[in-house]
């Protein structure tokens, strides 16, 4: 038995190797970064020190919205930290810190479902250092998103297994630093999964340990969902009036939605992460950007999670079974259905979603469903550790 909180301490000491490179003073500087990020952010920080209010961007094109571009995220608190340090530097150090936020937030959820103490320190370090958020580094808005899916999915569950109003309160501040993070998709992703992950528990466990029936319970989760979309409202009717102006308001075009559709020989990258090779020495072999089709986990909880999937197959009739293996047929649906949605244009499931359900038709890029993937991968690997061996 290892003590709890020692998985956290790896998980920092293991970023910190990763990336101490920032330590020196180096920074995440290529791409988005350089051409939106940084020069976005250093603009918006110079007019707030000359009082003025950063609503519109003279120099990208003939001038552009600034404060309802969603990814600017100017109302993310920890993007403030960019007026008193080095920004982009803050900026780097920020989607780093993030990564930690994520494991731990996966360390608490797991804990929630009774994972063993080892088995939540994997899955932190399989979320927390997954490659689907390790890779896209430079996107910093996606990073700040992905961060809190983890704890919003802790937040539900304590409101749907004890209906405490300190869980309500964390659920509705979870929410509203996912809708300002800056990234639409992701935050679209995680909210979609906390409702079917809540769903799927009102219904399946409908007495539970808390006040109410399941029914109750679930329309709470989405009430408190609401607040704090509440207190993101500043930010989401500048964005929404922008959208509806734009050339997005009514979808994009099935070409570019299904940009970056996965394929079934990617799925290598699950097992080695530079199965194709890797950039960063030249050696990528295929098409598409590396960071994109990045989804591995890890090996070992590659491993666990497979073994999570047998225990409970195994143990479905054992009265005695841990009680995390309840959650085992949530995740392992999850994984799979995510999987299928991250293959675009290369299977006919998700060209049928994207010309039928609304919603499918508004972002590009079907691999980054692997989100799903990552986080449910992370969930089974720690419970899997209880079947070991």
């Amino acid at each position: 038995m290892i003590r709890p909180r020692l998985a956290l301490l790896v998980l920092a000491a293991a970023l910190l190797l990763v990336h101490h490179r920032l330590l020196l003073g180096e920074v995440f500087f290529w791409g988005l970064p350089s051409l939106q990020f940084v020069p976005w952010r250093d603009y918006v920080f110079d007019a707030l020190r000359f009082g003025q209010l950063p609503l519109w961007n003279p120099y990208n094109g003939a001038g552009a919205p600034l404060f309802s571009n969603y990814q600017s995220a100017l109302l993310y608190p920890p993007n403030w930290l960019g007026m008193v340090l080095p920004l982009a530097w803050s900026m780097s150090v920020t989607a780093v810190i993030h990564l930690f936020v994520a494991g731990w937030g996966m360390w608490a959820f797991t804990g929630r479902l009774g994972a063993l103490p080892l088995g939540r320190g994997v899955s932190a370090l399989a979320f927390g250092m997954t490659a689907y958020l390790v890779a896209r580094l430079g996107t910093f808005p996606l990073i700040s998103a992905a961060a809190w899916l983890p704890w919003l999915l802790w937040a539900a569950h304590g409101v749907l297994t004890t209906g405490k109003r300190r869980d309500a309160a964390w659920l509705a501040l979870f929410a509203a630093l996912l809708l300002l993070a800056g990234h639409a998709q992701t935050a679209w992703y995680s909210l979609l999964l906390v409702a079917l992950y809540s769903a799927w528990y009102a219904l399946r466990f409908p007495a539970g340990r808390g006040r109410g029936s399941g029914l109750r319970r679930l329309l709470a989760v989405g009430a408190v969902i609401a607040l704090g979309a509440g207190v993101a409202a500043l930010q989401l009717l500048a964005t929404a009036e922008l959208l509806g102006t734009s050339q997005r308001s009514e979808g994009v075009g099935y070409d570019f939605a299904m940009n970056f559709s996965y394929d079934l020989v990617r799925s290598l990258n699950l097992i080695a992460p530079n199965s194709f090779g890797a950039p960063a020495d030249g050696t990528y072999l295929v098409q598409g950007y590396y960071f994109e089709y990045a989804v591995y986990v890890g090996l070992i909880p590659l491993i666990s999670a497979a073994a999570a999937l047998i225990g409970w197959l195994r143990t479905r009739r054992d009265r005695e079974r841990p009680e995390s293996y309840r959650f085992v047929p949530f995740w392992a649906l999850v994984v799979l259905v995510a999987f299928v949605l991250a293959l675009g244009r290369n299977s006919p499931v998700f060209p049928f979603l994207y010309g039928n359900v609304p919603t499918f038709d508004l972002f590009q890029a079907p691999v980054r469903w692997h989100l799903w993937t990552a986080c449910g991968l992370s969930v089974l690997a720690g419970i899997g550790v209880s079947a070991w061996g």
